[in-house]
């Protein structure tokens, strides 16, 4: 997945940073007690095998304890196979099973870490073992770190049914893709390039997509004008009749996931960078807290100044209310009206609405 075209850079540089950033990565995330360990694809991956052989090498894992390493592809399953290290495949897990971890490489990662991946064509199963993983740690280079995604690379990469491939192209350019294409083979005379699945890939341009922060700052990232959100673009492709997978990585992270009884997330819990000046940069995101917006019926003020009966609803006075039992209260009193005009008011884990917090 970190493949593609390069063009005046070092390449001794860019391979010692991505060596670097691996066996970061791996020092902070990786533990020989562990039991299942999910392995990405693409020229990054490679130095986080040697990473993890090296740890093993010298924290030998308990004695009869084995470890199985569930790779994304053909190329990964060879890596962990000469590597000395045990193979699984995906769908060989025991339905109970969550991967410890799951190390994998992104082609470019924004300031929120949404990724694009599947530049090595290997999207659909970096996404499921990212979904089975309880973290995604992601290994790049300096030059994959970008603010928004789509500024250096090119496109969005899509599997894709080979029998829907002129339907998927033509849905793209309805939703302002202006030149999608379908990924040739290296030799070109052999036609379309294959995912293990037997899918195509499309690749398809957009103009730099905004993050969370730009929408919840005001921007409009509906695909109006042809500018959209990660999130937003990668639901309507997925809707594309013929489209099996999208090549963003956006949502939760496992973290957050596991917080509310979900599995895995999409989205990497940290990404590593090899810099150029030799050292390597850790980053994760943290996701703001969100507000809970509700639309007031007619008349009704804000909340520390709302009367305490309104139609079809009373506000208790004694004792006074949590912020939740308010919070339930209001939207129950607004969904009793719903023929009211309102205004909106939003609420945020910090307000304090009149109750105990």
């Amino acid at each position: 997945m970190a493949s593609g075209p390069i063009a005046n850079v070092d390449l001794e540089l860019i391979e010692s940073a991505k060596r670097k950033a691996a066996f970061k990565a791996v020092e902070d995330h990786f533990d020989s007690s562990f039991s299942y360990v999910g392995i990405g694809s693409g020229s990054t991956i490679r130095y986080g095998v040697e990473a993890i052989a090296a740890h093993l090498k010298a924290n030998p894992p308990a004695k009869g304890h084995n470890i199985m390493f569930v790779p994304t592809g053909y190329q990964s399953n060879e890596l962990v196979r000469r590597a000395r290290l045990l193979p699984l495949p995906f769908d060989s897990l025991p339905d109970d099973v969550m991967l410890d971890v799951a190390f994998d490489g992104a082609d470019e990662v924004d300031e929120e870490l949404n990724c694009i991946k599947g530049g090595g064509a290997c999207l659909f199963q970096e996404k499921l073992v990212a979904m089975r993983s309880k973290k995604f740690v992601c290994i790049a280079d300096y030059r994959k770190n970008q603010k928004r995604l789509l500024t250096a690379w090119p496109s969005i990469p899509i599997e894709v049914a080979p029998f829907a491939e002129y339907e998927v192209l033509r849905a793209l350019r309805l939703l302002g893709s202006p030149d999608p294409v379908t990924r040739l083979n290296a030799d070109s005379k052999a036609g379309p390039l294959k995912t293990d699945q037997g899918f195509f890939i499309v690749d398809a341009p957009f103009p730099q997509l905004l993050t969370d922060g730009d929408e919840a700052a005001g921007t409009d990232g509906s695909g109006k004008n042809g500018i959209y959100s990660v999130e937003r673009l990668a639901r309507k492709i997925k809707m594309i009749i013929g489209v099996l997978e999208v090549g963003l990585f956006f949502g939760e992270n496992g973290y957050e996931a596991q917080s509310k009884g979900k599995q895995g997330g999409q989205k990497p819990v940290a990404v590593y960078f090899g810099l150029e000046n030799g050292e390597t940069e850790k980053r994760t995101w943290d996701r703001p807290r969100t507000s809970i917006t509700a639309t007031l019926p007619s008349g009704f003020t804000t909340p520390k100044d709302a009367p305490r009966s309104m139609p079809h609803g009373t506000l208790p006075t004694s004792p006074a209310p949590s912020q939740n039992q308010l919070r339930t209260q209001l939207v129950n009193a607004i969904l009793s009206r719903p023929d009211q005009a309102g205004r909106g008011y939003s609420f945020d884990e910090r307000d304090n609405v009149g109750g105990n917090t």
